[in-house]
């Protein structure tokens, strides 16, 4: 049964959800690091094999299905040949829920933005950079995942990354 994006979710099925289980969409990359810092949008390969795979709230949907909401990252390991650093960028809860709050107050999306600016609210959280050592597998449940910035530390080496997400309110 479809179930409405929900962001007053109970905290508790939250944290079961994001931290006891697998999701629904899969995507993975690998790059070659360089001092330069480098960014990748999450979903990005696995919308380029289908942009079901990978659903984004604005997806053109067929004549009677029920639209899906954005897709986010919950789960990410990180693996890298060579000493990295590793930056989340994740949308801000605060702005996801003020933002419903004054479309239920019948503002447009545009000036529901707007408003959030004036509130100094930032659409997207990015969090403290992180060091990964050289052959060292870490995984991470950030919240709603949309991209990673990283760099080399010293020696170039080759990044991988594999991503398990879901749309939030649904399984």
């Amino acid at each position: 049964m479809y179930k409405a994006f929900n962001l007053f979710e109970a905290p508790g099925s939250m944290w079961i959800k994001r931290h006891m289980r697998h999701y629904a969409y899969r995507d993975q990359f690998n790059d070659e690091t360089t001092l330069a810092s480098q960014s990748y949008t999450i979903g990005t390969n696995a919308r380029a094999v289908n942009n079901r795979n990978w659903p984004m709230i604005d997806d053109t949907r067929l004549t009677g299905e029920i639209p899906a909401g954005t897709c986010y990252g919950r789960e990410i390991k990180l693996l890298c040949t060579e000493d990295a650093y590793f930056t989340f960028v994740c949308l801000n809860p605060r702005y996801g829920n003020r933002f419903s709050k004054y479309l239920l107050l019948e503002r447009t999306p545009a000036q529901a933005a707007e408003l959030l600016i004036l509130d100094g609210i930032l659409e997207h959280i990015t969090e403290v950079e992180m060091f990964l050592p050289a052959d060292d597998e870490m995984t991470f449940f950030p919240i709603w995942l949309t991209s990673i910035d990283y760099r080399r530390s010293a020696v170039e080496g080759t990044l991988y990354a594999w991503i398990e997400g879901n749309v939030e309110g649904q399984d």
